[in-house]
């Protein structure tokens, strides 16, 4: 019994620690990077929103069966 009181009272300090602890800043992205994965990721909502597009103009020329 002992022996798990003591590990528990570990966990509790580590918490301690960690919440005491500043967070981490977050890495600075250049606005180049910035502008790259903007145009790449426009890019590839356009083709997704194509190909929805296609595919419902596909599908609105089929006949609905009642």
């Amino acid at each position: 019994t002992d022996k798990s009181g003591s590990s528990g009272s570990r966990h509790q300090d580590g918490g301690r620690i960690l919440k005491n602890s500043p967070p981490p800043k977050p890495k600075a992205i250049s606005l180049d990077q910035t502008e790259v994965f903007a145009t790449v990721l426009f890019a590839e909502f356009l083709k997704e929103l194509s190909a929805i597009a296609q595919e419902h103009s596909i599908l609105s020329y089929i006949p609905v069966e009642e």
